[in-house]
């Protein structure tokens, strides 16, 4: 299956293009640009890496780097810099003959300045003598990306690369790799399992699942429209609620959920009288104490459930409709009030059309 996750790609002189073909799927990415893979475990996403990192042979296809097929390059000669979960320092090595030795390795110009540079952008000035058992998670993944970048490498692939940080070190490191990566126009390709993650990425990206692409585009954009369910909710919590298609005008779909009532979405490839789910992710409803009526036009009836921080979210659960009613998800910032939404009192939800989509039923 054909895969392009950013069309823009092909238009790219043929020295400035990588492309990787493993088992049916087709990427491309630009010098400069980026690519996140997204998807669980055993997805196929470390796969892709080892076969442009040229650790592994395709069974079919080719690796194309710099407009040229780099199926006889060894790793060592392709160019690339790789970080990989729970990397860091070279364990035998300081910090700065880590990152000389990547550089010797990749015969990048510059020596000590081309060290020290790294490490200033790194924030691991003043850190060159330490040893990987001196530094703390964050320090580990700031001297694993530095001897990655150190050289100005063409390629740098990232598998899982801040899985020991928490939030606010991601955040931190994240930021540093993006000016670096800027300021050096290496193209990068990002393997994660983490939503989160792959939406700050941004840019394009291909969900993956069993070694098969279920979609590809711009991370954010899958994040709106998933082609399916399972894309909705690698990317997030969703709520995808069954129902019938009873008809379409103008790209709005008229759809009757089956714990009753009738709903508007943004139309999918489905026929009226055909089963299917209409996809909407919980910060896209509006949710009010009081009843439907109150709220206005296209409001429906819905009674709170449970309600539950989530550090700057509050998670509202409610079920909606009388017959079968089906389970809905609503998130609000901390701080937005919610007097009377306590569980067991009735409240009123809606969402406009364009911010919710019809999905094929599920398998």
């Amino acid at each position: 299956m054909p895969v392009d996750p950013d069309p823009t790609s092909r238009l790219a002189p043929p020295a400035a293009a990588l492309r990787g073909v493993l088992a049916g799927l087709d990427l491309a990415v630009a010098a400069g640009g980026t690519l996140v893979l997204l998807g669980p475990a055993g997805a196929g996403k470390s796969a892709v890496l080892d076969v442009l990192a040229g650790f592994v042979r395709p069974a079919a296809g080719e690796v194309w780097l710099d407009g040229q097929p780099a199926g006889g390059l060894p790793p060592h000669r392709r160019a690339l810099g790789l970080v990989l979960a729970q990397d860091g320092p070279l364990p035998h090595l300081t910090v700065a003959g880590t990152i000389r030795f990547a550089l010797a390795a990749r015969r990048g110009a510059g020596g000590k300045d081309a060290v020290g540079a790294v490490m200033q952008s790194f924030g691991l000035a003043g850190q060159g003598d330490r040893r990987a058992r001196d530094l703390s998670p964050e320090q580990r993944v700031r001297a694993a990306l530095a001897r990655a970048l150190v050289g100005a490498p063409r390629l740098v692939l990232l598998d899982e690369p801040f899985a020991a940080l928490d939030p606010p070190a991601r955040e931190r490191v994240l930021g540093d790799l993006m000016a670096v990566l800027a300021s050096t126009g290496a193209a990068a390709v990002l393997a994660t399992r983490d939503p989160v993650l792959a939406l700050a990425w941004g840019g394009p990206a291909a969900v993956l699942e069993a070694g098969a692409v279920l979609q590809s585009g711009p991370v954010q954009a899958i994040y709106d429209a998933p082609a399916c369910e399972r894309v909705a909710r690698l990317l997030g919590e969703a709520n995808c609620l069954p129902g019938r298609l009873e008809g379409v005008e103008d790209d709005i779909a008229t759809v009757r959920l089956d714990c009753g009532p009738l709903v508007e979405a943004t139309a999918g490839d489905g026929r009226p009288g055909q089963p299917c789910l209409v996809f909407v992710r919980p910060e896209r409803i509006a949710v009010a104490a009081g009843t439907a009526a109150e709220m206005g036009d296209g409001a429906l009836p819905a009674t709170v459930t449970a309600r539950a921080w989530r550090g700057g979210q509050v998670r509202l659960t409610l079920a909606l409709g009388e017959k079968k009613p089906a389970t809905l998800i609503v998130t609000r910032p901390a701080g937005a009030p919610l007097a009377g939404l306590q569980p067991g009192q009735a409240a009123a939800i809606a969402w406009q059309p364009r911010h919710a989509c019809v999905l094929p039923p599920a398998a």
